[in-house]
């Protein structure tokens, strides 16, 4: 559920830019919320269907907190995060394009500092093996995934501009439909288009232009958001055929159908009810 809030995620920045009118920190002050009680539902889920996790064998050694591993990574994020939004600010920038430009610094920073103790040279060394593998290994692997999500970005802008996107508002005749069931609607429609394998990003950039064109909206944008992130983040757990669920699949070897059915679909069916619930009670 991070895509639902966090302010680096390509989700946001496709998800902010698409209606008018959004409120940044209200939405993802509400995709927080969402995300706590989305980990309160997998946790419930799990127990209810696993048990308890099994005792710790006899003799065990019990693994000590990686203190200094933990402050590392918060001092990592800590400067990401100041550096992404640095960028963002001074070069006038999106938060997503700011990302790119300071990831690679960071990277290098990272290697370098982890390389430290073989002096400067040692450390140039180590940058410069490090940006090698990437360059052959990484990124000619990662090439489909990277044209994948461009697609889909791109085909979600052109059906947008190509369909009847006022027509298509006109005839919804949304103003007798209940703002919540509006709301529940835009996630299950994600998750369905995703599952006959229409990615979450074409979906969200399409219902996105249509709900643009409607004369006013039934709710308030930043629940629409909201509903929108939630669908996209679900989509991933009940679509075999959602972008993410199919890279991941890729990286472990687990069938799809056994990563979303199988393994989530009960926790992603509680959570699309438990988002119906909030909006009953929102909207």
């Amino acid at each position: 559920m991070v895509i639902t809030w966090a302010p680096t995620t390509l989700t946001q920045a496709i998800i902010l830019h698409s209606l008018p009118g959004l409120n940044a920190v209200r939405v993802m002050s509400y995709g927080l919320a969402l995300s706590v009680l989305m980990l309160g539902i997998g946790w419930a889920e799990d127990r209810l269907r696993w048990g308890r996790p099994r005792a710790r064998v006899p003799g065990m050694a019990v693994a000590r907190f990686p203190g200094g591993a933990a402050r590392d990574l918060a001092v990592v994020g800590l400067i990401l995060v100041s550096a992404t939004f640095g960028a963002h600010a001074l070069l006038s920038i999106g938060t997503a394009q700011a990302l790119m430009l300071v990831a690679p610094v960071m990277l290098v920073g990272w290697v370098f500092t982890q390389n430290a103790g073989r002096g400067v040279a040692g450390g140039i060394d180590a940058v410069a093996q490090r940006l090698y593998h990437v360059a052959v290994g990484s990124l000619p692997r990662m090439t489909r995934d990277a044209f994948t999500l461009g697609a889909a970005g791109f085909i979600g802008t052109a059906a947008a501009e190509l369909a009847p996107v006022d027509t298509i508002a006109a005839a919804l005749a949304l103003d007798s439909v209940p703002g919540w069931l509006f709301l529940i609607a835009l996630p299950v429609l994600i998750i369905v288009s995703a599952t006959v394998a229409v990615a979450p990003m074409m979906t969200v950039v399409f219902l996105g232009s249509v709900i643009s064109a409607l004369p006013s909206l039934p709710v308030d944008p930043n629940l629409i958001a909201l509903a929108f992130g939630g669908g996209w983040a679900l989509a991933l757990t009940a679509s075999p055929n959602s972008t993410g669920t199919i890279f991941l699949s890729g990286a472990t070897g687990v069938p799809t159908t056994t990563l979303t059915w199988h393994w989530n679909g009960v926790y992603s069916l509680a959570a699309l009810m438990a988002l119906g619930l909030v909006f009953r009670l929102v909207a």
